[in-house]
């Protein structure tokens, strides 16, 4: 079949279900990295190379920690409180990073040239779930804050507390026979609560 080529992107925080035919993210310089490196791996795809693209949810959890999960807990145990912004129903999207990783070999195994992949299991948690549980195993209070108070209270990761990041792979599933068996983000929460006490400033 030829040479292979994944790489790895990020799914737009656009506030509405996002689909693999979506076009990049290039609205912050982070995403705007990713979404370039998308497209140079494609252009691979015209020199006959198997060039695909599986993008990863912000919350790719897993022992340890991935994404946004990290620097969230981190926030709540440095604050004393799980917080959310406003009615907490933007969402994130997620997968268990086995999951994911099942993904990548199924790419380079069976992915057509040019074709881009969600590594999506759950299209959308509400960050006021993923706080609720985060205040649950770290037996503190959950509560709701402003808008204005995003900035002094989640620091430097205000934009991902505030992202609306949802996605879907229902095609991504059926291309490639995706099955899922890992955890969902919130069976996995008091794990990555572990390790990020184990792991106090370091973040």
């Amino acid at each position: 079949m030829g040479s292979a080529l994944v790489a790895a992107g990020g799914n737009r925080a656009l506030g509405k279900l996002g689909y693999e035919d979506d076009e990049p993210d290039m609205s912050y310089p982070f995403a705007a990295a990713r979404g370039a490196s998308e497209k140079v791996c494609l252009e691979f795809a015209k020199q006959g190379v198997r060039a695909s693209v599986v993008r990863l949810p912000p919350t790719t959890h897993g022992p340890g920690v991935s994404g946004f999960m990290g620097p969230f807990v981190n926030v709540a145990l440095e604050k004393g409180v799980s917080a959310y912004v406003g009615d907490g129903k933007n969402h994130w999207c997620a997968a268990h990073r086995d999951d994911a990783a099942r993904l990548y070999r199924l790419a380079i195994e069976k992915a057509e040239a040019g074709s881009i992949f969600h590594a999506v299991a759950e299209e959308g948690v509400t960050v006021k779930d993923i706080a609720t549980e985060v205040g649950k195993q770290l037996n503190i209070p959950i509560l709701s804050i402003s808008p204005e108070k995003v900035p002094e209270h989640f620091g430097w990761f205000q934009f991902g507390a505030m992202a609306d990041n949802t996605a879907s792979s229902a095609r991504t599933k059926e291309v490639l026979g995706w099955n899922l068996t890992g955890p969902t983000v919130l069976e996995d929460i008091e794990a990555v609560v572990d390790f990020v006490k184990s792991h106090s400033g370091q973040w």
